[in-house]
């Protein structure tokens, strides 16, 4: 798309939708991903002014109570839905440890205002870098969520 994200280091300010790792969830968990307010912005007049819409992602570490990632930003009027975690290994019986815990991709939808159409950004879930920017010609509509069901399939029957 030749957009670059903008990455900042700062403690959220809100968040909605943590997201966690759902394979071998019979172990505590380390890591989160939510959807996040990037920092304020300065106005000309020295004031700050935050978004009025979550425009961020950050991944957190709950082990020590503190922020794995800087906040990705994907550019002034883009709007941040709701990160989905898919696992990079989907195995029988397996169970993610704390080193592996965080092994796979953030999916998220974004909303581009000003051309009132989404993209798809996937990012490496462990370095937060953004792996794939998938451009479309529509728009989804803002803060559509759901949830990454690995062991699902929708079928097609007759009537």
């Amino acid at each position: 798309s030749g957009q670059s994200s903008s990455e900042y280091k700062v403690g959220s300010v809100a968040c909605e939708y943590p997201i966690t790792n759902q394979v071998g969830t019979e172990n505590r968990l380390r890591y989160v991903w939510i959807n996040t307010l990037s920092p304020p912005k300065i106005n000309p007049n020295g004031d700050e002014k935050l978004s009025d819409w979550f425009d961020g992602v950050q991944k957190v570490d709950l082990n020590f109570g503190e922020l794995s990632s800087q906040i990705i930003s994907f550019g002034e009027g883009t709007y941040c839905g709701p990160p989905y975690f898919v696992p990079k290994r989907r195995l029988s019986g397996y169970s993610p440890t704390e080193h592996d815990e965080d092994d796979g991709y953030i999916v998220i939808f974004l909303y581009r205002s000003e051309r009132h159409s989404s993209d798809v950004a996937i990012l490496d879930s462990k370095t937060m870098r953004n792996l794939c920017m998938m451009e479309l010609d529509f728009h989804i509509p803002y803060s559509f969520h759901g949830e990454f069901l690995p062991d699902f399939v929708i079928s097609k029957t007759s009537p």
